[in-house]
């Protein structure tokens, strides 16, 4: 039987007791929510939806929390009905109040199951009044809340909230003027009395939330809103993690495997340690093999980086296309080739020849060093090490690409 500890959780988020608790971080985070609202950055698979499940199931007891999943909207009519449905499912006695609003609408709603509810309230959005209409509707449900939780404040959860934007964007003008919409209303929100002082949100978003509102010229909707960025381990939080999964697993490992493990991992993120120690196990489990150094690096030249676990690094490659317009697509890509390449950094003098020789008389300083921001803050490259040029965020995400993409 698995003893009470982290396990190995390479593809979902984590919580309870998988959950390995991030101490600094969530000092940080619960710091900063005393007196205003964050934005929590992370690279995917870092840990920022564990990080924010935790916070959502242990806010302290000053906090009420709602979490929203807002990956899957690309309109200001799915916003609105996320919000006001995550608002009456934290609170039925609401969702009576509100009913009684659109009495039409909801006949008999206490008979109506869950399912066609919702079905009711997102046609409801669809055709009852427009967005000026709704965000006051909306308002008005936060202060109601508000008086039902007296004494807490109200935390509003955003997961997601960039990749928003960003679908928000690709629907075209409409969908760029509502991702606009958006943001200055929430700005506005968190300004007006009572919402300054009991009203908090955590934006958190596995793409540069940066490149997306500058993208929009509406940086100002969020200078007001610090971040919290979440990192890799240091050294004792990693090897502490590796012995409790190991621990969990009941697996005694000398102390020389643990300190090969976080030398091979090189960037110590909890998804290349899980990936490494995953790999490591099954390969002992397999061979009869004792785990031991050799076996952990000869794991990571052989298994890490194969078929097994390709598909929890193809986002980084595939997100190019998504997230990035499609001249701008192609030069990230040729850049990161060219990096992969690289035994060191490569001069930013060099990685500009690329860029101009893919957009010709098109390119100028001032946008290669805004792409070079951009594949930054999305986690893909460093250019502010003491020996200058540019790099890849780690070996790791490094080697894979050689692998995959360096052809």
């Amino acid at each position: 039987m698995k003893k009470e500890g982290p396990g190995i959780h390479i593809g979902p988020p984590v919580w309870g007791c998988d959950f390995f608790d991030r101490k600094e971080t969530i000092a940080e985070c619960r710091e900063k929510l005393a007196t205003g609202s964050i934005i929590l950055r992370a690279p995917r698979r870092y840990g920022k939806s564990s990080v924010m499940l935790y916070l959502r199931d242990n806010p302290g007891e000053d906090l009420f929390p709602i979490y929203f999943e807002l990956e899957d909207h690309f309109s200001l009519t799915g916003f609105t009905y996320e919000f006001i449905y995550k608002i009456l499912e934290n609170d039925t006695s609401l969702k009576k109040k509100f009913s009684k609003s659109f009495a039409k609408a909801f006949d008999n709603v206490q008979e109506v199951s869950l399912w066609k509810f919702k079905i009711k309230l997102k046609k409801l959005i669809e055709k009852e009044g427009g967005w000026e209409e709704w965000k006051e509707r909306i308002k008005q449900l936060i202060f109601d809340l508000l008086n039902n939780r007296k004494p807490k404040k109200l935390l509003f959860i955003f997961d997601e909230f960039p990749l928003m934007l960003h679908n928000f964007i690709n629907e075209g003008k409409t969908g760029k003027n509502e991702a606009v919409k958006v943001l200055q209303w929430l700005r506005k929100l968190r300004h007006e009395e009572p919402f300054l002082e009991k009203v908090r949100f955590i934006f958190g978003g596995s793409i540069g939330i940066e490149k997306v509102i500058s993208y929009l010229k509406a940086t100002r909707t969020i200078n007001d809103v610090p971040a919290v960025n979440i990192g890799p381990f240091a050294s004792p939080e990693a090897e502490d993690f590796i012995q409790k999964i190991l621990t969990a697993k009941e697996l005694a490992v000398e102390p020389k495997v643990v300190k090969a493990i976080l030398k091979v991992t090189g960037t110590l993120i909890p998804i290349y340690l899980q990936i490494l120690l995953d790999s490591v196990i099954k390969e002992s489990w397999n061979s009869g093999r004792k785990i031991t150094p050799a076996l952990v690096k000869e794991c990571y030249g052989k298994r890490v980086h194969g078929p097994e676990y390709k598909c929890y690094f193809e986002d980084y490659y595939e997100r190019l296309w998504r997230y990035y317009q499609d001249e701008e697509a192609k030069c990230a890509k040729q850049i990161l080739k060219e990096l992969a390449a690289a035994e060191n950094g490569v001069p930013a003098d060099r990685l500009f020849s690329i860029y101009t020789e893919i957009t010709g008389a098109a390119g100028d300083r001032d946008k290669f060093d805004l792409l070079l921001s951009a594949l930054e803050s999305d986690f893909y490259i460093e250019r502010d090490r003491p020996e200058g040029g540019i790099y890849f965020s780690n070996n790791w995400l490094k080697d894979w690409w050689r692998r995959y993409h360096g052809v």
